[in-house]
């Protein structure tokens, strides 16, 4: 049997899944860890993930310190999805509510014709109808508004938090 110089690598292996839009983000993280991408695939059951795999040598230095950072990158990276979830669905309880009540309103206004007939009750079902389909309109742009309020208040938290992750990186790159 011949011996060879070569050094046998062992590795960690670690599969996450995570949104699209934060791959690069993630990716770039787990590199300064150490952690090596090898392989990405679309997460089975949800179009807007994919899986990322890494690998990362076992025998790192400092493997304890990254540890710590790596938690640290996790939760910042945590925060960030959680942030910009809360801003992608803001408004929209608040406009489905409204529109709920602009629909039930108009359907007032139908019953209204039905039950009383004649002109005044028409009339009065016109009049509920057109309010009904007001209300709905201003539950639209409710809900925008709402997004977009939302939005100005959590950007900057976004921000404060992606710089968060970047000063663990800076750290992690410095191990």
């Amino acid at each position: 049997m011949a011996q060879t110089n070569e050094q046998v690598i062992t590795y960690d292996y670690k599969t996450i899944k995570v949104k699209r839009d934060m791959e690069n983000v993630v990716c770039d993280s787990y590199q300064v860890l150490g952690w090596e991408l090898t392989s990405t695939s679309v997460a089975e059951g949800a179009p807007t993930c994919v899986n990322l795999a890494f690998r990362r040598n076992r025998k790192i230095e400092n493997k304890a310190q990254l540890l710590k950072m790596q938690e640290r990158i996790d939760n910042s990276i945590s925060n960030i999805e959680l942030l910009q979830k809360s801003k992608k669905s803001a408004g929209w309880a608040q406009g489905i509510t409204l529109g709920i009540i602009g629909t039930l309103v108009m359907g007032g206004g139908m019953s209204l014709v039905m039950t009383l007939g004649g002109s005044v009750g028409i009339s009065l079902g016109i009049i509920l109808g057109v309010a009904g389909i007001g209300i709905i309109i201003l539950s639209h742009f409710l809900r925008k508004y709402l997004h977009r309020k939302t939005s100005l208040k959590l950007n900057p938290i976004i921000d404060t938090e992606f710089d968060k992750l970047a000063e663990h990186c800076e750290k992690c790159a410095e191990c």
